[in-house]
């Protein structure tokens, strides 16, 4: 898999933070900052700060995501990291003097900075690939989808100790120099496979959320007999819920359509499933896609009786394990199975 995670913020409130990264200090999830008037992920200064664990360690990574400066820190906005646990291998910083991105190895030694400026309270699309190497590694960032780089380093020492993998991402910084900034439409992905491995351009994460009991409702709901109406809501609640007991069982639900595209790509579906177990012993459950009959079955994962995201990125269409397109992805159910 090379498409990591995405995020367009628009389906939890700034409490829920944590139950999809790993850690938050001062952030918030704002329902209408965002891309077309939907949610964004607002970091403010002093050491505010979303961090998210990575299952694997890497040694190429490209992230992307719309950027949003709201106000200048006297000691420079602290965008986004690339860390190795708590080593901080490159760092991005909005130069409070020049309005340009500066890249930081360590936080401390400056690399380069962009061509281009940054104005406040306006969207930029910032994507960067970082490959972490002693002596020949490279940083380079595009802006708003271009082919052109606004800024090429290579054969550069770009690892600030560790075994020089990245594990560990930040929006913001966890030390005192964070920039109120809003961000949206996030992705990460990693070099591996044949497609998805390198930058995908100005990207947008639409949310799509339940509009109707699919082919599964094996699930016992809450209240009443109509599934989809309990997990509809764009924020994750406890309220209402279907209920899934015996191993294999398994809901599903119709989504709700993607915004019209127009000549555009779809790099991939991510379910997100916000679950918990309600007694004791272990429990286990996977996200699924179901398309033109065919099921495409996410890994299993143990659950707590805390709520949390259980997700699972699918970059291609299970019938017949093609690129998705928009027909396919609005006629697309999406569910919930048991599996422990």
């Amino acid at each position: 898999m090379a498409l990591l995670f995405i995020d367009g913020f628009d389906h939890y409130a700034t409490a829920d933070i944590t139950k999809k990264w790993t850690a938050s200090s001062g952030s918030v999830i704002n329902a209408s900052a965002g891309r077309g008037g939907g949610g964004a992920l607002g970091v403010g200064a002093g050491g505010s700060n979303t961090k998210r664990v990575l299952v694997g360690s890497y040694g190429t990574l490209i992230a992307g995501f719309r950027y949003q400066p709201n106000a200048l820190h006297s000691a420079n906005n602290i965008i986004f990291r690339f860390d190795e646990g708590a080593t901080n291998h490159i760092m991005l910083r909005l130069n409070n003097s020049t309005s340009k991105i500066d890249v930081y190895r360590g936080g401390s030694t400056l690399l380069g900075s962009t061509a281009s400026t940054f104005a406040l309270s306006a969207f930029t699309y910032v994507e960067i690939k970082v490959v972490i190497h002693d002596t020949t590694g490279s940083i380079t960032i595009k802006l708003n989808g271009s082919g052109t780089a606004d800024l090429t380093l290579t054969n550069i020492d770009t690892r600030n100790g560790g075994t020089g993998v990245i594990d560990t991402i930040y929006f913001g910084d966890p030390g005192t120099f964070a920039g109120n900034a809003f961000y949206d439409d996030f992705y990460l992905v990693d070099t591996s496979g044949s497609t998805n491995n390198d930058f995908l351009g100005d990207c947008r994460v639409d949310t799509l959320l339940p509009n109707g009991d699919g082919n599964y409702s094996q699930f016992t709901p809450s209240t009443g007999s109509t599934h989809y109406t309990l997990v509809d809501e764009s924020t994750p609640n406890t309220t209402d819920y279907n209920d899934g007991a015996a191993v294999g069982d398994r809901d599903s639900y119709t989504m709700g359509n993607l915004t019209a595209l127009t000549s555009q790509t779809v790099y991939g579906v991510q379910v997100n499933a916000a679950l918990n177990k309600d007694d004791a012993g272990s429990k286990g459950a996977a996200t699924f896609v179901r398309s033109s009959g065919t099921n495409g079955d996410g890994s299993g994962a143990a659950l707590s009786t805390s709520q949390t995201y259980v997700r699972q990125i699918f970059e291609t269409d299970p019938n017949g394990s093609i690129a998705w397109t928009e027909s396919t992805v609005n006629a697309m159910e999406a569910g919930v199975k048991v599996t422990a």
